[in-house]
Parts: structure tokens; sequence; C-alpha cells
């Protein structure tokens, strides 16, 4: 009996192991906000880079300062491949990448309010296009009153 927990002990452990090492990593950036739009760059692990990112949905919304979404205001569904895994190195908000489609269409975003892509990062810009970006951890931990909208 002992070597039977053993094996099973081993198989939990490599399927947790496995599980781990799926789960993408990937960072967003802004790289350009101001009047003439909001281009963000994405990049596998902590920074933008040339390979990007592969994403099967882009889904933007307006979040409520308690972190609640309140309505999806841009989603895009890449369509170019059988698998829906397309990769974007980029992204300016509102514009569709080829070999995706609109599902919801963008609408304007506001000052001094956040949004969440894809529930994983949260922005906001005030009147002068000062962004902030921050992960998820970091938005949630800050306090209800640091989040100004």
């Amino acid at each position: 009996m002992p070597e039977i927990k053993a094996v099973r002990l081993v198989i939990v452990l490599w399927v947790v192991t496995a599980l781990v090492g799926c789960i993408k990593q990937w960072y967003l950036g802004i790289e350009h906000w101001d009047t003439d739009g909001l281009t963000f760059c994405l990049g596998k692990g902590s920074r933008c880079d040339a390979h990007g990112v592969q994403l099967r949905l882009v889904w933007i919304s307006q979040v409520e300062r308690d972190g609640l979404t309140k309505k999806t205001i841009w989603q895009i569904q890449n369509v170019a491949d059988a698998q829906g895994e397309a990769t974007l190195k980029k992204l300016k908000y509102g514009e569709v990448p080829p070999g995706w489609k609109e599902q919801i269409k963008a609408q304007n975003l506001l000052p001094n309010v956040y949004y969440t892509i894809n529930d994983e990062y949260y922005f906001m810009r005030d009147t002068n296009f000062r962004h902030s970006m921050l992960t998820r951890d970091s938005f949630f931990s800050l306090s209800r009153d640091n989040r100004t909208q």
C-alpha cells in the first residue's frame, strides 16, 4: 500500500507541475496614449518584446471603484487560425488587427476611470494623458480611496 500512495503522490505532483508550467505569462504595457489614441505593446514574461503573445480573445472593460466590471467597452476575437491563437505585438485601441473580428465596438475611453484588459491588467489616465498600468494584484491591493474615478 505505501508504494501505491507514493505513486499517486508522484502523479499528483507531476500533474500540478505540468499545469503550472502551462500558465501563459504575458506582459502588457502602454506604448503611447494621447489625443491620437492608445497603443498597447505585448510580450512574454516581464516586458514587451518582438515575440508578442497569443490570445484568443481580448476584451476591455470599465471597472467600478471596487474593481467590479461595469461594462465591456471593446472586444475582439481571433479568427485567423483554427486554434484561435494569433500573436499580438501591438494593439491600438479601437483598431481591429488582421485576422481578428470585432465583437463589441470600441467606446470612448474617459479620463480618471479605470479599465481592465482581460481582467489581468488595469489602467487609467488623467486629463493630461498621464497614465498608469497595474497588474491585477496591484490594483486590488490599492485601497478604494486610492482608486480615483
